[in-house]
């Protein structure tokens, strides 16, 4: 039975993750591009979720909306190879679905962008070689219209889908140079995935919006600036199409900032892991020779599991070659017994050497949004309204932070910078702005660094 589009997307939406468990198998297996997901999957996803659910719910348009049979015959599915077992998914709901779930979108790799660089320089050829004001003038422009709303679309959702998987790159990061790693997070796993994530994703990307590019072919940017020069040069009423085509880029464009921060970080965890992992395989190198020393005796005993300045292991490392016999270094290399003053002046002067924490690293800074509830903002209010004439060449910050201090109870920098926001535009005549050197004012919590304004009464 036929229905309604809006019915069945709506049925779709309600019970999404039986489609978008479909979407997950479109996206770990590539299939050429083509959207074909198994038969038997949709049929586990249609008895095991979608029936139970809508009979709780007593949906029962929805089974009959939601059968193989009645997607087939409205479109959502293109087709059901019975000989591969495979149901062709509508492009459109695909799209749908990855719009609605950002984590399940796909990036867009190299092969994406060049598709995409094709169709707007034969759009942008057709527009260029046509008779501006004519039929195929228009019909041209709308179908570059229809190529920049497109890339428009893509760069957006590839945008957000690059943060989310750089955002789990830097949690991943930050688990393995925590003080508990996390065993499930290989060093050597990591640095693959950022190298991926940059290679395939990133740098493409990059390259497509950078207005310099970095490798010998046309961009976006160029592309564009064909079409905008063309109408510019007609003048007139072209000449502000021409700026509507530069507004379109530049909103475009703009994602390339998002994106060269995407690319700095990807670089900056890249560079770091290579050392990691560098230092990494040193170590189990190191370990493993270490191991291969110790010898193996009778009963489970072992020779060789000490360390000594004679142990074998150190012929490995030369750097140390020719010191002891010096009698400058001998006493440095060469340890005394295991307890000796030497060794507790060592020790203490060791201690001594490590920084002392600092307090004012635990304050934070006063957070820009001030978020204050009225009864709060009415009493500070209050306070800036009753304050008498300062004297002259009064330092304001601080002289509000000490009368608000003195009058609110729980006061904080937060109050401050409220009272600030409601005193300065009552008194712009009466104020000097410094060009000095900042101060700053800290309270329990928080440390405000400003630059000073004094009172100057007229």
């Amino acid at each position: 039975m036929k229905l309604q589009r809006d019915v069945l997307i709506t049925s779709v939406l309600r019970y999404q993750e039986a489609f978008l468990s479909l979407l997950d198998y479109i996206n770990q297996y590539d299939n050429d591009g083509a959207y074909a997901v198994p038969t038997q999957l949709y049929y586990k996803q249609y008895s095991h979720f979608i029936i139970p659910k809508a009979t709780a719910n007593d949906d029962l348009n929805a089974i009959n909306h939601l059968s193989i049979d009645s997607l087939l015959e409205n479109g959502i599915f293109l087709k059901n190879e019975k000989q591969s077992g495979m149901l062709i998914l509508q492009t459109v709901i695909v799209e749908l679905l990855r719009f609605i779930d950002v984590k399940r979108a796909r990036e867009l790799n190299r092969k994406d962008f060049e598709l995409m660089r094709a169709n707007l320089e034969e759009s942008v050829r057709q527009v260029t070689s046509s008779l501006i004001g004519s039929d195929e003038y228009r019909d041209a422009m709308l179908s570059y219209h229809e190529v920049m709303n497109g890339i428009h679309s893509k760069i957006k959702a590839n945008a957000e889908r690059l943060e989310v998987k750089v955002d789990e790159l830097a949690t991943d990061y930050k688990k393995l140079n925590s003080d508990i790693p996390d065993a499930n997070i290989n060093i050597n796993t990591l640095y693959d995935r950022v190298n991926r994530l940059y290679n395939k994703y990133v740098l493409p990307c990059f390259e497509f919006l950078n207005a310099t590019p970095l490798v010998a072919k046309d961009n976006f940017s160029d592309a564009v600036d064909t079409i905008i020069e063309w109408h510019d040069n007609y003048g007139g009423i072209h000449s502000i199409t021409a700026q509507k085509i530069g507004f379109a880029k530049t909103a475009i464009s703009s994602y390339y900032k998002d994106v060269s921060e995407f690319e700095r970080k990807l670089k900056q965890y890249s560079t770091s892991l290579e050392a990691e992992r560098r230092s990494f395989i040193a170590i189990e190198a190191a370990y493993t020779q270490l191991m291969a020393s110790i010898q193996e005796r009778r009963h489970g005993l072992s020779r060789g599991f000490k360390l000594t300045p004679e142990s074998g292991i150190f012929s490995h490392f030369s750097s140390l070659d020719g010191l002891i016999p010096q009698q400058r270094f001998k006493k440095k290399l060469k340890w005394e017994g295991y307890r000796s003053v030497r060794r507790l002046k060592e020790y203490m002067q060791h201690i001594q050497s490590m920084e002392t924490p600092n307090n004012k690293s635990a304050l934070k800074p006063v957070p820009p949004n001030v978020n204050l509830d009225r009864d709060r903002q009415e009493k500070i209010g209050n306070i800036i309204l009753k304050i008498d004439i300062l004297e002259p060449s009064a330092d304001i910050h601080q002289k509000l932070n000490l009368i608000l201090s003195q009058k609110l109870e729980n006061y904080s920098l937060i109050d401050l910078l409220y009272a600030l926001e409601s005193f300065i535009p009552l008194n712009m005549t009466n104020i000097i702005w410094l060009e000095t050197d900042a101060k700053r004012l800290e309270d329990k919590t928080y440390y405000l660094t400003y630059l000073p304004i004094r009172w100057s009464p007229h």
